[in-house]
C-alpha cells in the first residue's frame, strides 16, 4: 500500500447535544498501513474522535478528509465506509443476527459480492479470530469475548483498508487477549485504536497519540510516549509499573 493519509482531522471541534465537548480544534493524521494508538484517559475524546472518523457524527467545526476526500462532500462517508470499518467497544451494537455466520457474512452480502466470495470472505474472518465451528451458535448466547470476536469478524470479512477499533481487548480472558494482540501485530490495515491498554499500545502501534480534553497533545513512537511518567501524569494517565520492563528500560529512566 503506498505511503499516504488514510485520515485526517483538521481543528475539529465536536459537542454533544447536552453541551459537553467531545471534541476542541482536534488535529490528527494518519497515514497508511500505520498502526496509531488513541491513549488517553476516560473523557479525552478517543470514542468521539472514531465516530466522527466513521461518519456517524457530524463536526460542529473543522474537516476530516479520509483518503484524501472530505467526508462533508455529498456521499463521501458511504464512499469512506467501503474502505473502513468501525469494531464498537460494545458488540452488542454490532451483532445482531440470529447465528454468528449471519453476523459475519451480512456485509459482503449487502456489498455487491458474489455469494460464494461472500461466503469465502466470512468463512476467512471467523478463522481469522479464532472462531471456527461458531458459525451455527446464537451470538446472544456466547461470552462477551466472544460476542466481541464476532464483531471484529464482521469488520474484516469486509477486508477493509483502514480499520477503527474502541477498547479492542475489553472483556477478553488472556487467551483471546493475546491471540487479538497477535492478529492486530500481523495486520497490513491502516488501524486506529482508542485504548487503555498500555502493552496493546506499546506492542503492537507504530505511534501512540496522547489525548485530552478533545485534544491530541502529542504524538510520537510509543517509548517515546509511554515512558514520559511526568507528561502521563500531567494528562491523567498512570503508568502501570511493569511497562518499563516490558519496554526493555529502566524503571526510572524519565
Amino acid at each position: 500500500m503506498d505511503r499516504m493519509t488514510a485520515l485526517s482531522f483538521g481543528s475539529v471541534s465536536y459537542h454533544y447535544p447536552d453541551g459537553t465537548r467531545g471534541l476542541g480544534n482536534c488535529d490528527l493524521c494518519v497515514q497508511t498501513a500505520e498502526r496509531l494508538a488513541l491513549l488517553g484517559p476516560n473523557g479525552a475524546g478517543k470514542t468521539t474522535l472514531l465516530l466522527l472518523a466513521d461518519g456517524l457524527l457530524e463536526p460542529d467545526e473543522g474537516s476530516i478528509e479520509a483518503f484524501g476526500v472530505p467526508l462533508g462532500e455529498d456521499g463521501a462517508v458511504l464512499r469512506a465506509r467501503q474502505r473502513m470499518g468501525i469494531v464498537f467497544q460494545n458488540a452488542d451494537d454490532q451483532v445482531f443476527c440470529p447465528t454468528v455466520f449471519e453476523d459475519v457474512i451480512f456485509g459482503p452480502l449487502n456489498h455487491d459480492l458474489s455469494p460464494e466470495e461472500a461466503h469465502e470472505r466470512a468463512h476467512e474472518a471467523l478463522k481469522q479470530v479464532g472462531l471456527e465451528g461458531y458459525e451455527n451458535r446464537v451470538p446472544q448466547h456466547l461470552s462477551g469475548g466472544e460476542k466481541r470476536k464476532v464483531a471484529l469478524a464482521t469488520v474484516l470479512a469486509m477486508q477493509p483498508d483502514l480499520i477503527l477499533f474502541d477498547e479492542p481487548t475489553t472483556g477478553l480472558d488472556p487467551r483471546g487477549r493475546i491471540e487479538l494482540l497477535d492478529l492486530l501485530e500481523e495486520s497490513e490495515q491502516t488501524l486506529l485504536i482508542a485504548t487503555h491498554d498500555f502493552e496493546l499500545a506499546l506492542r503492537v502501534c507504530t505511534r501512540v497519540a496522547l489525548m485530552d480534553k478533545g485534544r491530541v497533545v502529542a504524538t510520537g513512537p510509543p517509548k517515546e510516549i509511554l515512558m514520559d511518567r511526568a507528561r502521563l501524569e500531567t494528562h491523567g494517565l498512570v503508568q502501570p509499573p511493569w511497562l518499563p520492563y516490558l519496554a526493555g528500560v529502566e524503571p526510572n529512566t524519565p
